[in-house]
């Protein structure tokens, strides 16, 4: 530990730590000893950072101990029994029957994506006689200043659920084995569940007339753009953005289970606590389509998947060019930005079947 002093600002570097402070006295204890009294402007934030960089310590040198003696100890998802930093216990409370719960995997930053699902596709008011609830599942953001603001939203909407780990693409496992705990505590009446990450469109009209009405009664069931085992590549090069270390599946070049594209999957309620429990069993991997919808359900068994590929596009401009024929079946269309969203959601609405407009709330009837 080395101390600095600038006039009366004071550092403490830590090596790759570095605390601001603002020097305030000097006590002289009797046995000659100092006390210096030093004020650090967010603390919290700092000491947060030191038991952040500790732990890695710790981790990454029983890693490599285990590594040199040919072993290698599992980790399980930190989510399974960490206290939640916001929880949302409202959202489904009261609401029954609940027909659609929408789970939302976003980045803790993108608070426009959330406003504009909240106010098109995934509107809880947007039908007169199906219910419909939303819940953003978030980590925590690398600044104070984020937080308060997600602190804000929550307030206004009560429907965020934030956990405690970072809210990074390495932790997106996290954040799913969150969203599965938190459905099992406060929402687990619910009918179906869609999971979806927040640049995702989905057809409000399409999912209620056509996906509900044929999944929403069926069993252990999830619903997705099914990657079929033994035929998806685990990548090992250095420069992968999917990069699996050598010890993870140690052996295969595949991934020996069916699982999920991640990017809009509809989930029967009656697995979502057996998939939960199932994680705190199942080694942690961070590649979170894998471990969600492949590992767990594989843990849980007797699971079936229905692959939906085509009714689901990745593309916008395939999605675009569907939704400008006078009806388009697709239930799920990746969008590059707000606009995007919105240009979607107006030809959504102008063609929902005369049932659907029925049963569409009046303030939407203006804009349809």
């Amino acid at each position: 530990m080395t101390f600095f002093f600038d006039s009366n600002k004071l550092r403490v570097d830590l090596g790759d730590v570095e605390l601001p402070g603002v020097y305030k006295s000097v006590v002289r204890n009797q046995d000659g000893s100092l006390d210096l009294i030093i004020n650090i402007p967010a603390a919290m934030e700092v000491v947060q950072r030191l038991y952040e960089r500790q732990e890695m310590v710790k981790r990454n040198a029983r890693l490599q101990r285990e590594l040199s003696a040919g072993e290698y100890k599992t980790f399980y998802p930190l989510t399974t029994d960490s206290p939640y930093v916001i929880s949302s216990p409202d959202v489904c409370q009261g609401v029954d029957p609940l027909h659609v719960l929408v789970v939302v995997h976003t980045a803790v930053t993108n608070f426009q994506r959330r406003n504009l699902l909240r106010e098109t596709w995934a509107n809880k008011n947007l039908l007169t006689n199906r219910t419909l609830r939303i819940a953003f599942m978030l980590g925590l953001p690398t600044d104070v200043t984020t937080q308060v603001m997600v602190e804000n939203e929550q307030a206004v909407y009560g429907d965020i659920v934030q956990g405690r780990f970072k809210d990074t693409y390495h932790n997106l496992t996290h954040k799913g084995v969150l969203a599965y705990r938190w459905i099992q505590e406060y929402c687990p009446h619910a009918k179906l569940i869609v999971k979806v990450d927040d640049d995702m469109f989905v057809n409000p009209f399409v999912l209620h007339e056509v996906f509900y009405k044929e999944h929403s009664q069926a069993s252990r069931r999830i619903v997705c753009h099914v990657r079929l085992k033994s035929t998806s590549s685990i990548l090992r090069g250095q420069n992968s953005k999917w990069r699996v270390e050598d010890y993870e599946f140690r052996g295969y070049n595949h991934y020996p289970v069916d699982y999920c594209n991640g990017y809009t999957v509809l989930i029967t309620p009656d697995i979502v606590r057996a998939m939960f429990q199932a994680s705190r069993a199942t080694p942690f991997f961070w590649v979170d389509d894998v471990y969600l919808y492949g590992l767990l359900p594989q843990r849980v068994g007797r699971v079936e998947y229905v692959d939906i590929k085509s009714n689901m596009s990745l593309k916008f401009q395939t999605g675009l060019e569907c939704y400008q024929k006078t009806v388009c079946s697709l239930l799920a269309v990746n969008v590059r930005n707000e606009g995007d969203m919105l240009q979607l959601w107006k030809m959504a609405l102008a063609q929902a079947s005369p049932r659907m407009r029925d049963m569409l709330n009046k303030a939407f009837l203006v804009t349809a």
